[in-house]
């Protein structure tokens, strides 16, 4: 269905904060300084988010109808598909090929994203037109309108816990009802959770260095980034994760029908949390 299809492209759209080197994960490792742990330590959560997230769709699509060209499940039938979308494919290897080869920055790999789009749409598949164009542009519009009104809350947000150091307040109860780390961790994890609304960026630079010295108080500071980055990758948690506006914005559907099917990937992604939460480790 249409809405399954924009709630999973939503919640697999969380994964690139994980995997290296994001840069919600420098920062993270920044502002707890210890970037240079940081570096490797998020490829294994990363691969279990995906073979999860992977797992749960093949779960979830076994009934469903598949269109008549799969049907057969024959290699034809995928080469085929792969043919069709090679241009499309290829995008993601010119924008991350850049990137990592040193040619652009990433906001600079979005302009040439644009151009090779429409260097794609008008002289190779010609299936482009410039009222095409025109209503990108539109959509483009709504919904970087629709993501700036959740940032710009978030960020008013973090003003207010700044300003009334609530989390130094946060830390210092914290302290002292329990030195557990199994505790803490659990507890940071929860106000995470309750924050889940507000903008990465904003949760590492306010929260990040308050937790860190209870952090490693009770020696796990190590596991501290990776644990606060996976934790924190909530651009599908319902109800004002932004990939949900952004998938509701392109399939036309309203945010409840893609936060619905979003759920059983966010129950997956928390179940991720509470593994490495009680993941053995050493001090």
């Amino acid at each position: 269905s249409k809405g399954y299809a924009a709630a999973a492209a939503a919640t697999a759209g969380g994964v690139g904060i994980i995997i290296p080197e994001h840069p919600d994960g420098r920062l993270c490792g920044v502002g707890a300084a210890i970037h240079h742990q940081m570096f490797l330590a998020g490829v294994m959560p990363g691969i279990m988010i995906a073979v999860g997230l992977a797992a749960m769709h093949l779960f979830l699509c076994r009934n469903m109808p598949v269109a008549e060209d799969l049907q057969s499940g024959s290699g034809d039938s995928l080469l085929k598909a792969l043919k069709d979308g090679l241009w499309s494919l290829m995008a993601p290897v010119v924008i991350l090929g850049g990137i990592y080869a040193g040619i652009c920055t990433p906001v600079e790999a979005s302009v040439v994203a644009v151009w090779y789009a429409l260097f794609v749409g008008f002289f190779i598949t010609k299936e482009a037109s410039l009222k095409e164009v025109f209503n990108a542009m539109k959509l483009a519009n709504i919904s970087t309108g629709t993501i700036l009104i959740v940032v710009g809350v978030s960020t008013i947000f973090g003003r207010f816990l700044t300003m009334y150091q609530i989390p130094q307040q946060l830390a210092a109860q914290m302290m002292l009802y329990t030195t557990n780390p199994i505790l803490i961790l659990l507890l940071i994890a929860a106000l995470l959770f309750f924050l889940a609304f507000m903008e990465t960026l904003a949760t590492i630079v306010v929260l990040a260095p308050v937790f860190l010295p209870i952090i490693k108080s009770v020696g796990i500071d190590r596991f501290f980034g990776v644990f606060w980055v996976v934790t924190n990758e909530s651009p599908a948690d319902p109800p004002l994760g932004v990939n949900l506006f952004i998938a509701m914005n392109l399939s036309n559907l309203p945010l409840e029908r893609v936060a619905k099917g979003a759920c059983p990937y966010i129950f997956l992604l928390i179940l991720v949390v509470f593994f490495l939460i009680f993941l053995p480790r050493r001090r």
